[in-house]
């Protein structure tokens, strides 16, 4: 399953539509109906990042890698701060984040490596 058929599994199962999901999330409804119907575009970070930071019960590693549960289980709700930003909660969260797309990002990096080295023995 695509990240585009898991985030629209995920506005299925929030009741929600993909115009009121883009409002939620304060974006044109373009942007998300251009991954989950349209040219089927990959969810950009600034988008992911509004995604959970908007609902902060989804499991950010199963709309990424498709694993897990689609929502995160056993969370302690916090009292909303005047300032959400200075949270522990929400520091920890972007922490996760940039942990796992960092993690992305060097898997990515590995799979171009061995790809280059394989079209290097290729063209010798």
């Amino acid at each position: 399953m695509t990240i585009n058929e898991r985030l629209s599994l995920l506005i299925k199962a929030l009741g929600l539509n993909n115009n009121s999901f883009a409002k939620k999330l304060d974006v044109n409804p373009a942007v998300t109906f251009n991954i989950i119907e349209g040219r089927r575009t990959k969810p950009s970070y600034d988008l992911l990042e509004k995604i959970v930071f908007t609902f902060d019960n989804i499991n950010l590693y199963w709309l990424i890698k498709g694993e897990g549960d689609m929502f995160r289980k056993n969370l302690t709700p916090v009292k909303p701060a005047e300032n959400p930003e200075e949270t522990p909660d929400t520091v920890a969260r972007q922490d996760e984040f940039i942990a796992l797309l960092k993690k992305q990002l060097d898997e990515a990096n590995r799979m171009n490596q061995d790809l280059m080295q394989l079209l290097k023995k290729d063209f010798k």
